[in-house]
């Protein structure tokens, strides 16, 4: 069975659902492919992978999705920014410090482009990263406020690497979902694998 999600989505969402089910099939081989959201849909299209793991909205008619967790976006920063994290701040103040966030291509870059649209505010990021390790250690170090997915981040707010800043605006969940290709038929393989993810 080939699965294809970005590394975070591999390494935090899949990997534990993959460990279990490996106890349970120990005959079944899972193979992961790493990409973004648009790189995923290609791979799905292509015939490269079975399921696809990507962030929702998608609308490619011949993809079939289920829908498979919410998560939730926030900005974080590290010690030297952690004043921040004691006040509710608007999107335009936040713009008066670097921001750190993925590249113009993914799909989180997207959502954060839409919410500062919301008002009427062109963000143009200080510094694009490819992964949310490297994108986490920017904003442990001291680069700036960074733009991350809250499950990601969870154990260095928790050890106080890193601190939450709040805004003045409701930053809508996201939604991850697991995309087939339409016309394709799953093996029983892959058939089990995805009972596994949704059961």
């Amino acid at each position: 069975v080939t699965v294809g999600g970005s590394d975070s989505t591999c390494k935090h969402f899949l990997l534990p659902y993959v460990q279990t089910f490996q106890e349970f099939y120990p005959d079944i081989q899972i193979k992961l492919q790493h990409g973004s959201t648009p790189q995923i849909l290609e791979k799905l299209t292509n015939g490269q992978i079975d399921i696809g793991i990507v962030h929702l909205p998608v609308s490619q008619s011949n993809v079939s999705i289920t829908e498979f967790l919410d998560v939730h976006s926030t900005f974080v920063v590290g010690k030297k920014f952690q004043h921040l994290s004691k006040e509710k701040l608007s999107l335009s103040a936040i713009q008066e410090y670097p921001l750190i966030s993925f590249s113009e291509a993914s799909s989180s870059r997207k959502f954060l482009n839409q919410l500062f649209l919301k008002q009427q505010i062109d963000v143009k990021p200080d510094m694009e990263v490819g992964s949310v390790e490297l994108l986490i250690e920017c904003a442990k170090i001291g680069m700036g406020i960074a733009f991350v997915t809250k499950e990601l981040v969870l154990k260095e707010l928790a050890d106080k690497e890193l601190f939450e800043v709040s805004i003045d605006e409701v930053i809508e969940k996201r939604q991850v979902g697991l995309a087939m290709k339409k016309e394709a038929s799953l093996s029983l393989a892959a058939k089990t694998f995805l009972h596994h993810l949704l059961t």
